[in-house]
């Protein structure tokens, strides 16, 4: 797709800058739809998941994009998976009890509010989605194609 998106009249700033765009609005839209869902189910606590839906999702996409850049689309989906199974495989260990007890982050977890939390997420989720950007469009730039 590079050699072909290369002959378009657009730099490859634009075309990694348009990809990170096209993040934001689909999770804005699915954002739209957790609304309108959480509105006919009564759901309470709505705007914290969606601040979670909406930073997840762009820091999940973030992640992929970049890694995308830098390995191409075939390695990029393995070590995403791979990613994926070590961040289920961690969070079972980190948050169910075991043997010693509670395990510490997860005592730490509780500590905080719930409401810290959401936007602890967002920022975070933010801060990986501009480097993320700011990474790919340089790896980008100094790919051949």
């Amino acid at each position: 797709w590079g050699l072909y998106e290369s002959s378009l009249p657009v730099t490859r700033k634009q075309s990694v800058l348009s990809k990170y765009l096209l993040i934001l609005m689909f999770a804005v839209v699915a954002i739209a739809a957790f609304a309108v869902f959480s509105y006919f189910k009564g759901i309470e606590d709505a705007i914290l998941s969606a601040m979670g839906i909406f930073s997840s999702s762009v820091l999940i996409s973030s992640v992929t994009l970049a890694i995308s850049y830098r390995f191409g689309t075939d390695k990029a989906r393995f070590i995403f998976i791979a990613v994926c199974f070590a961040v289920v495989l961690l969070s079972g260990f980190v948050f169910t009890d075991n043997n010693l007890g509670k395990s510490g982050i997860k005592t730490a977890l509780e500590a905080f509010s719930t409401n810290y939390l959401a936007v602890i997420l967002f920022l975070i989720a933010m801060l990986v989605y501009f480097a993320s950007m700011m990474i790919s469009m340089y790896v980008y730039s100094k790919k051949d194609l």
